[in-house]
Formats: C-alpha cells, structure tokens, sequence
C-alpha cells in the first residue's frame, strides 16, 4: 500500500515538471517571435516623406483634332406642289395615295366634267354657225363691191353690207371667247402634277366639293433636298460656303455634305439665321432620308490629321495667355505653349512643349511657377 502511495507522488511531481517545462518553453518561443518582430521593425527602411503638391502627369501625342460646331436642324425638300382647283366641281377621282410617286403632268385628281362638256359642244356649234354666217357675209361684201363701184346699187346699201360683214365677225369672235373659257373650264377638271416627286397629303375624297384655290394634295420633290439650321449670330462669322458638314439621321444614318448659303436675314427674336445645307442626291437615295426628318448637324471649322496634343484640362489661361506646368526635378514649371484646334477632349499644341515634357494634368488652383511637387502614384499618363 506504501509502494503504491509512493508512485503515485513521484507521478505527480513528473507530471508538474512538465507542465512547468513546457510552461517555460512557451514562454521561451514566444520571446524569440518577439524579437524577430522587434529587429524586423528596427531594420525597415523610413517611410518616404513626400513635400509640395500632389500632381498627375501626361505627355503630348500625336494624332486627329477637329474643331467643330453642332446643330439641331429639319430636312426640307426644295421644291413642294400644293395644286389646288380652279373651278368649284364635285370631285369624281382621286387617282394617287400618299405615297404614289408622280411625274409632271400625272392626272392626280378629276372633277366632273359633264355640264362643262355639254357646254362646251353647244359653243362649238355655235362657232361653227358664226363661221359659217361670216363667210356668207364676206362673199356678199365682195358682190356688192363690184355692183357699188359699177354704180348699180346706192352707196348706203353698200354700207349695210359691209356692217353685217363686221358684225358676223364679231359674233364669231365672242363664241370663240366663250369656247375658249368654257374649254379652259373643262380642262381645270384634271388636276396634274407640276413636278416629280412623291403624294406626300392627300386633302380630300371622290364626292367633296372642290373649292377654288384650296389646295387638295401635297406633292414632294423626295430626291432634291436640304437641311436648314438656325445658327446664332456670334457662329455666323465662322461658317463659309462649301465648309463640310457631318449630317447624322435618326437610325445611324449619315450624310457627308457642304455648306450651301446663309439667308441674309436675322431674325430679331432668335438673333439667329437660317444656314442651307443641300442634300447629295444619290445619298438620300441610298440612305433614305425623308422630307420632315430631323438631322444633327456637325459643321467641320478645320481639322488635323496628325497634331500633337494634349488633353484640354491640363492647359490653363492666364492673361489672355496659354500656359502648362511641366515638372522637373520635383518643381512645376509654368510654361508658355502656342496652342491651335481643340475639340471637347484634346488641345492641339503647336509650340512651348514636345512629346518627352512631364505635363501636369488638371494643374490644383494654387500651383505656381516653382512650387515643390510630387507624382501621384509616382508616373504619368500618355
């Protein structure tokens, strides 16, 4: 029972020593990763301390600038015929829909020509009859010319004659008049095309009454068209006939096209004019633009294929001078550079800098000549 008491203490007191090593072997580690830590810290080098501004920068490159200008316009085709009726009649035909295309002299619509056709028969057999009365009348004046020179018949009977003879020639001259216009009249039932173009309305139906000078179809010149725009008069000095322009249609269509004239009247309301931009033919055609559509128009001031350039916000304007700031050696360094065509994005640069200049890039408000700067990000942008 000792021997058993007695290995249970000596157990016990192993067991403890153990736990104590292990206790100081812990201890022990832990101390070592403390010290690596610590050494670590002490060997890391020094932040870097940056002084001045915080900048970003771009260099110059090359390529396409164009100076433009964008307007809102309507297309409009040169030519438009509203015929309308000459004579009140009921409409007997409509011979088009909108929509048909039309030829000059194409019958467009016909009114009722019966009452003006038998009108015009009746004046015909008149004519004939007053012809037929004057002719009588000549050959009696050429008979009683013989016998009045001869003596045989009294001068005044003579007379009579020959004032019959006049008078069957004005009888005959005013049937002819009244053919004439009942004619015309009857000719007014056809309505015809003036020109070549497309039904664009169509105002009225077989049995209306047509009315005099009311126009009854809309007819549109569909190939000959133009573009007009209203430019404000301070753009008014920079647009020049034959200055190319960009037409852009709804639908991803687009024209290339040319400046034609300005109408030389401003209005005073608007203080704008009307600018007319004529159509290619063959382009209408093909991109099928249509009379009413609206157009963006991008009129081309002037243009360069290859430009050095520089984003437009890393330019500033000082006293009616351009300026950049380059930075070198940690300083910004005001620059004066001549600059020509800009657009929304670029700037061209035609002298002051070139493609290797550090070029700071949306300069802050209170950078000057000379101040201390430093890169963001430590590089620039192309």
């Amino acid at each position: 029972m000792e021997v058993s008491k007695h290995l249970l203490t000596k157990w016990t007191i192993v067991k403890k020593l153990f736990i104590f090593l292990l206790i100081i072997g812990l201890l022990a580690l832990t101390g070592v990763v403390g010290m690596t830590r610590i050494r670590q810290m002490y060997n890391m080098p020094p932040k870097e301390q940056h002084v001045g501004i915080p900048v970003e920068t771009v260099t110059a490159g090359r390529g396409a600038v164009t100076r433009s200008m964008e307007y809102t316009g309507t297309v409009e085709s040169y030519s438009v015929s509203s015929p309308a009726a000459k004579i009140s009649e009921r409409v007997e035909k409509v011979a088009v829909r909108e929509g048909d295309r039309v030829n000059p002299g194409d019958v467009l619509i016909t009114l009722s020509a019966a009452e003006l056709q038998s009108k015009v028969d009746t004046l015909s057999r008149r004519v004939e009859t007053a012809k037929l009365n004057l002719a009588h009348r000549e050959s009696e004046v050429q008979v009683y010319k013989v016998l009045a020179e001869e003596g045989a018949i009294p001068e005044h009977d003579y007379n009579n004659i020959i004032y019959n003879r006049d008078t069957a020639a004005a009888s005959l001259r005013e049937a002819e008049a009244l053919l004439a216009e009942a004619q015309l009249a009857l000719n007014n039932t056809i309505i015809r095309s003036e020109i070549a173009g497309v039904v664009a309305a169509v105002d009225i139906e077989a049995g209306d009454q047509a009315t005099p000078g009311k126009p009854l179809i809309s007819v549109v010149d569909a190939d000959n068209l133009k573009v007009l725009i209203q430019v404000i008069e301070n753009d008014l000095p920079l647009i020049q006939p034959g200055m190319p322009a960009k037409i852009h249609f709804p639908g991803g269509r687009h024209i290339e096209a040319s400046v034609g004239q300005t109408y030389p009247i401003l209005d005073s309301k608007t203080r704008s004019a009307t600018v007319e931009i004529p159509l290619p033919v063959k382009q209408v055609r093909e991109q099928k633009v249509l009379s009413g559509m609206s157009a963006n128009v991008v009129l081309v001031l002037a243009q360069k294929k290859d430009a050095l350039l520089l984003p437009v916000d890393s330019v500033v304007q000082r006293q009616s001078k351009s300026y950049v700031f380059l930075v070198e050696n940690g300083k910004a360094v005001q620059t004066e550079v001549k600059t020509g065509i800009s657009d929304w994005n670029n700037v061209e640069i035609i002298s002051g800098i070139d493609a290797k200049n550090q070029v700071v890039l949306r300069p802050p408000s209170d950078l000057r000549d000379g101040k201390d700067v430093y890169l963001l990000d430590g590089g620039s942008k192309s």
